[in-house]
């Protein structure tokens, strides 16, 4: 159920500031009352819609600036905001025309965190339920769906609030601004691309064996919470994980584990990801492959990225482990997944 904006009256007068800009009146039913908390952004600190192509592949025309500035979210959650570039996507929501951003503190520490996630609503599952939801720690999460798309928001850090408006504003603020510009555009399935849903992870330990013939144990998915994200997170892929004896002897564990994520038609983000990930080249014998830094908050564990040209896979594996010695994953999986 779509939810009034929330408290809007102070923050857009600091906006405005921002936007150089008037300040529009408070939507009707809003509270006249200043929050305690921090609010949404007014329609007149928009960012100026970046110069891309008239038609857009991805959500928000492919770029973040045209959902928030990282000033207008400075401005509202009192920290200055930024994107660090680390929590890239390994092409899960740019395989279906969407778009995945992050701000958080520029001083970092974990002040204030804004992750928004923008796909068409022809991709929206049936259990998506619009609504807002917070939960102790200082974590929202907010999801909707217009006739152009589904958009869904975390806000979370101790500089932000535990109020369900703060969350719910920006979401309505993003999808405002998402539905001004030109409709995403789901990239075209062809006879390469992997088939969805991607297999479970039984069946993708089915498909990878260790050169030395060592076992290789299915530990079974990462779990996901249940929350109202529950199907965004569904949507985007499983996260396998398995596990192996070490082969190298004097390592200090008896084990190595590795996290596989397969992405069908997940290589328009290829390129883009290696360089987030600040990726090493790395030889395969059937596509492309780099050594990364996988994506999440400040640094992510070592992993290996690879393309076939029209999928992506990623192997994460243990702080303990080096990427590069993990290509064979990536070339029996690039193999075995083949149409």
């Amino acid at each position: 159920m779509r939810r009034s904006l929330w408290g809007i009256g102070t923050v857009l007068a600091v906006l405005s500031l921002v936007a150089c800009g008037p300040v529009p009146n408070p939507a009707p039913g809003a509270s006249s009352v200043a929050p305690t908390a921090t609010s949404a952004p007014s329609e007149s600190a928009s960012p100026t819609p970046s110069s891309t192509a008239a038609v857009a592949t991805n959500s928000f025309n492919g770029d973040c600036t045209n959902a928030f500035s990282d000033a207008e979210l400075g401005a509202i959650f009192g920290v200055a905001m930024v994107d660090h570039g680390v929590n890239w996507s390994i092409g899960q929501e740019e395989s279906y025309g969407g778009l995945k951003c992050t701000w958080w503190s520029d001083d970092g520490k974990l002040g204030a965190i804004v992750v928004l996630t923008a796909l068409p609503a022809a991709v929206v599952p049936d259990e998506v339920v619009e609504g807002v939801e917070c939960s102790g720690g200082y974590f929202c999460e907010a999801t909707m769906v217009t006739a152009q798309g589904w958009y869904s928001i975390t806000v979370s850090g101790s500089a932000t609030s535990e109020e369900a408006g703060v969350a719910q504003s920006l979401l309505e603020m993003a999808a405002h601004r998402g539905d001004a510009l030109p409709a995403p555009v789901i990239p075209a399935v062809t006879t390469a691309t992997w088939e969805r849903p991607t297999p479970e992870c039984v069946d993708l330990g089915v498909l990878i064996a260790a050169p030395d013939g060592s076992p290789i144990t299915n530990e079974g998915e990462n779990p996901k919470r249940d929350s109202l994200l529950r199907p965004l997170y569904d949507l985007l892929g499983k996260e396998c994980n398995f596990s192996m004896p070490n082969p190298d002897p004097d390592g200090t564990s008896n084990e190595v584990s590795f996290t596989v994520t397969v992405v069908p038609g997940g290589a328009v983000a290829f390129d883009a990801g290696v360089i987030s990930g600040k990726g090493t080249p790395l030889e395969i014998t059937n596509g492309e492959a780099a050594a990364v830094l996988m994506p999440i908050i400040y640094e992510g564990s070592s992993a290996v990225f690879a393309t076939d040209g029209t999928n992506t896979v990623a192997i994460e594996v243990a702080m303990h482990a080096e990427a590069s010695d993990f290509g064979w994953v990536a070339e029996q999986l690039i193999d075995g997944l083949a149409p």
